[in-house]
């Protein structure tokens, strides 16, 4: 199921946005903050890699894309 079904999709690299886009149309941004309302519960850390960001800022939707680790790439879906 594509992403983009969820709303504007953000590009994120280390918490920051990357390309044009800085704020989705429902006010989801690469932010973990609590006032943004992104809290993820358990040993994730949304900052530290490369991630895909779609839904709003109550109910978002996200593919963590991790660095290369030998032969493989990590990912995963929240």
């Amino acid at each position: 199921m594509p992403l983009a079904r969820y709303g504007d999709v953000l590009e994120c690299d280390h918490g920051k946005p990357v390309g044009a886009l800085k704020v989705a149309r429902s006010g989801l941004t690469c932010s973990n903050k609590q006032d943004g309302h992104v809290q993820v519960q358990g040993n994730v850390d949304l900052s530290s890699d490369h991630d895909l960001r779609a839904g709003t800022p109550q109910k978002v939707h996200i593919v963590g894309i991790g660095e290369r680790q030998g032969s493989g790439i990590h990912f995963g879906l929240v």
